[in-house]
């Protein structure tokens, strides 16, 4: 299973910054204005230059305003496997000075081990020339290094990603294991005073990051998303923003959203006939298949056999 580490990371601290700074940089976080908006830049940084050696998926660069008065950049690069001792150091330079030729700032710089190679020098880059010596230290932070019991009790929602990218990380070849992890932290998460926005955001990005295999991946969803995630939840009104993050991992994952699904299945339920209709319906109440099963068998989708018994009241909605 290919995880996409970087890309969940990315987008996570985009969505829970302030959350972020918090878990990560917390004497920084104190003296942040947040009345004023914190501005992302690496997409303008990354126009402004040829930079193909660099990783820019992986990074993010945010400006802020401090409670002084005074401009702050934060740069923050993920790094999930490390290729030699040295690069990432050596990148971490890189990224300082391009950030100084094109915007005249210094930077708090901050990576992230997401995998399990740490560097030995993870936070240092150092270069000597006879007498001449260049010395480069940034804040890291390395995941599989962390402590599991200081996590869980910890209410950031970024300690249960960090706990959520943890546990991926020490259940390679253990997806029972995984699967049970991945279940408590969505029941931890619940139990949590997040809002529901902030829930719903942060079940996506460790669901994501969580990856199972499609017969534990099923399974999840009947035992924990369909029973106790939906049993628990508040009537409450999710925010547009919520939706439209919903709406883009339902389109890269499955190519529409489940509205779409649904608009689309609504129409071709019209061309269904009569008697497959009931067949549907027999086949579910009576034969007791269920609706993968009634779907193979009957040749037709999932979502439209759904639709058919909810139409014709044998489930609820």
């Amino acid at each position: 299973m290919i995880i996409k580490y970087d890309k969940y990371w990315k987008e996570a601290l985009t969505h829970f910054f302030k959350p972020f700074t918090a878990f990560f940089l917390s004497q920084l976080h104190d003296e942040i204005d947040w009345s004023v908006e914190p501005q992302f830049l690496e997409k303008e940084l990354f126009s402004k230059k040829n930079l193909a050696k660099f990783k820019k998926e992986a990074d993010k660069l945010v400006k802020v305003r401090l409670k002084n008065g005074k401009e702050q950049w934060i740069f923050i690069h993920i790094e999930f496997q490390t290729s030699g001792e040295t690069i990432i150091c050596l990148r971490m330079y890189e990224y300082y000075q391009l950030i100084r030729e094109v915007y005249g700032q210094d930077i708090v710089a901050l990576v992230i081990y997401a995998g399990t190679n740490v560097p030995k020098k993870h936070d240092i880059y150092e270069n000597e020339h006879f007498g001449t010596k260049i010395t480069y230290k940034f804040n890291s932070y390395a995941v599989i290094k962390q402590n599991e019991e200081q996590l869980l009790v910890n209410d950031n929602p970024f300690a249960m990603i960090v706990l959520a990218n943890y546990y991926v990380l020490k259940t390679k070849d253990d997806q029972q294991r995984r699967y049970e992890f991945k279940q408590n932290l969505y029941e931890l998460a619940q139990n949590r005073n997040y809002n529901l926005e902030e829930l719903s955001k942060l079940l996506i990005f460790v669901g994501e990051l969580m990856k199972l295999p499609p017969l534990l991946e099923k399974k999840f969803e009947k035992e924990v998303i369909q029973t106790k995630i939906k049993n628990n939840s508040d009537m409450i009104q999710v925010s547009q923003s919520t939706k439209n993050l919903v709406n883009a991992y339902e389109r890269e994952v499955y190519g529409e959203t489940m509205e779409e699904a649904r608009a689309k299945a609504k129409e071709e339920i019209k061309q269904i006939d009569k008697q497959r209709v009931k067949s549907i319906i027999l086949l579910y109440s009576r034969v007791n298949m269920s609706i993968e099963e009634i779907a193979e068998h009957l040749e037709i989708s999932e979502e439209i056999t759904r639709q058919i018994l909810i139409k014709n009241k044998a489930i609820k909605a």
